[in-house]
């Protein structure tokens, strides 16, 4: 079944004015896949769990690396994918 994948308006903006290939490559394949291979819950990464908290009626997920990634959440039953912030150069944004 097809799923919707939405961009907060922040997140947009931030990768409009600072251009990063590998966030938009990893935007990109999340528009294609809700889970692509390299993704992972968020409560799974070590660096990042804390950010669990954030989203208590949500499934999260970080997909990219500690240092650059996207952090989205999931929902199954309405089918739709956001991508709720950014980590750029180890830094959570906007």
């Amino acid at each position: 079944m097809a799923y919707t994948a939405r961009v907060r308006a922040a997140v947009a903006r931030h990768l409009l004015r600072h251009p990063k290939s590998e966030l938009r490559l990893r935007l990109a394949v999340l528009r294609a896949t809700p889970f692509p291979p390299g993704s992972r819950s968020i409560g799974a990464d070590w660096d990042w769990n804390e950010l669990t908290e954030r989203f208590p009626q949500s499934r999260a997920f970080i997909y990219g690396t500690g240092d650059d990634a996207l952090v989205y959440t999931f929902d199954s039953a309405s089918q739709i994918l956001v991508v709720e912030f950014l980590i750029v150069d180890g830094e959570l944004v906007p």
